[in-house]
């Protein structure tokens, strides 16, 4: 549970409340990003606007910051989401990019159908509940360690990275939840790659949300 603001304005914060809040600065920082006309500017002037951004949904008013209204309606972004921000946030300050964008079709191309299994049946459509499993379940994990060593003997990379990712950061229980699937993938990342999926079939123009990938792979 998140306090409010005490009598020096600064939020009284657990450490997976701060988490939660650092995936919600970083998704308004890559959407101001996109919606204010910032590609002329020099990286310098950059850098200053994300800053200025950051600030103003970080830093709290009347009790609450604007990231934690935004945490209330959308919840805890997942590892794999946090990753796509902070490659799409490094493209923007750096012009540097740090995934090929085979990698994020991979990613999308299997988060997607997972996530459309996944959400209905946890909501009871179906005879079995997959969100079970992510209470510590060893078949999961050791399937997940199968798919994260398939990835990278394909050359997956970003999959395995986001594996990787969240395994971990569910093992030190980054976000106040205890199950992997919170860590895996959450609604924001399956609607954005199901419209994702939807453009390549009807071609039509969808807001690049996640854009930190390019044709060539940097390293």
């Amino acid at each position: 549970m998140v306090e409010p603001a005490d009598v020096f304005g600064v939020l009284s914060l657990t450490v997976t409340n701060l988490n939660g809040l650092l995936g919600i600065v970083l998704l308004a920082l890559v959407l101001a990003m996109k919606l204010l006309p910032t590609e002329r500017l020099s990286v310098c002037r950059r850098w200053l606007i994300g800053l200025v951004i950051v600030a103003l949904v970080a830093i709290p008013y009347f009790d609450f910051s604007a990231a934690v209204y935004i945490r209330g309606v959308v919840g805890d972004l997942s590892l794999t989401t946090v990753l796509l921000l902070i490659s799409t946030i490094a493209r923007y300050l750096t012009g540097k990019v740090l995934c090929s964008e085979r990698q994020v079709n991979a990613l999308f191309t299997v988060v997607v159908p997972v996530g459309l299994i996944f959400y209905p049946m946890a909501l009871g459509l179906g005879p079995f509940a997959p969100y079970s499993l992510g209470f510590g379940s060893i078949g999961f994990l050791l399937c997940l360690l199968v798919l994260c060593c398939i990835a990278w003997i394909f050359d997956y990379l970003l999959i395995s990275i986001c594996l990787a990712a969240a395994v971990g950061a569910y093992s030190m229980q980054w976000y106040d939840s205890n199950n992997l699937w919170d860590y895996l993938m959450d609604p924001l990342l399956v609607i954005y790659g199901f419209l994702l999926l939807v453009k390549r079939l009807c071609r039509f123009e969808i807001y690049p949300l996640f854009n930190g990938f390019g044709r060539d792979q940097v390293h």
